[in-house]
C-alpha cells in the first residue's frame, strides 16, 4: 500500500470516529461540509485547498462556540463585524485558558510552550503556532521567503515524524505539501475529535447529534 493510501485509511477512521454533533447551525451545519471538502481535497491531491478548508473548520467552530458562550441576550444583538471580529489566532488566545482541546492542534514541541501560557494567563504571541503559521502561509499567500521549503511547516520532532509517517531525516527535509497537507488535515480532525466529545461531557451544552458524517 503506498503511503498516501495509508494516509487515506487513517483519515477515513479518525472520521469515523468523529461524532456526529451539531457544531453549527442546523441545518447548514457548515462544520461537516468544511470536513467532507477538506477530505476531498486531500484525496484529488489538491493541498492547498485542504490546507485552507481545514483551518477554516477549526475558525469557524471556535467562532460558533465563542458566540455560544456568550448570554442569550447578547447573541441577538451581535452584529457580523463582531461576531467575525476574532481570526484564528485571536480565537486561539480566547481560549487558551479554557478547557477546549487546542492542544490537539499543536506539535509536541510546541506543547510546553502552550502550558506555560495557561499557567501564567499570557495573553501573547505564542511562538512558533505551527498550524496557525501553515494556514497563514497559504491564506494569505505569505510564500516569499527566497528558499521556501515544504519541512519548514512539519515539526522537526523525531515523535511528530513517527505520527506524521514520516520515515526519517530525509524524508522530512523533502517533504511535499502532500504531507504539510496531510499533518495539517489530522490536526484538524484530532481537535474536532476531543472537541465534539468535550462539548458531549459538558452539561450546558445545547447540540444535538444529527446523525452519521
Amino acid at each position: 500500500m503506498s503511503k498516501f493510501s495509508e494516509r487515506g485509511s487513517k483519515v477515513d477512521c479518525l472520521k469515523a470516529e468523529i461524532k456526529p454533533l451539531s457544531l453549527t447551525p442546523s441545518p447548514y451545519n457548515w462544520h461537516i461540509q468544511y470536513l467532507d471538502e477538506a477530505i476531498e481535497c486531500f484525496r484529488k491531491n489538491l493541498p492547498i485547498s485542504c490546507i485552507i478548508v481545514s483551518s477554516a473548520l477549526v475558525e469557524t467552530c471556535l467562532s460558533w462556540e465563542k458566540w455560544r458562550r456568550k448570554p442569550e441576550e447578547q447573541r441577538i444583538h451581535i452584529t457580523i463585524r463582531e461576531f467575525r471580529s476574532g481570526n484564528l489566532t485571536t480565537l486561539f488566545h480566547e481560549f487558551i485558558d479554557s478547557d477546549i482541546p487546542l492542544n490537539k492542534l499543536l506539535d509536541t514541541d510546541e506543547l510546553k510552550n502552550l502550558g506555560e501560557l495557561k499557567k501564567e494567563g499570557k495573553q501573547k504571541t505564542i511562538t512558533p503556532v505551527r498550524y496557525i503559521m501553515v494556514r497563514n502561509k497559504f491564506a494569505h499567500g505569505d510564500l516569499f521567503h527566497h528558499i521556501f521549503l515544504p519541512a519548514t511547516l512539519i515539526s522537526g520532532h523525531e515523535k511528530d515524524w513517527l505520527d506524521y509517517g514520516i520515515d526519517d531525516y530525509s524524508e522530512w527535509l523533502e517533504a511535499s505539501l502532500e504531507i504539510v497537507a496531510y499533518v495539517q488535515l489530522l490536526k484538524t480532525m484530532r481537535f474536532i475529535k476531543a472537541f465534539t466529545d468535550f462539548l458531549l461531557e459538558n452539561e450546558d451544552f445545547e447540540g444535538q447529534i444529527i446523525g452519521k458524517l
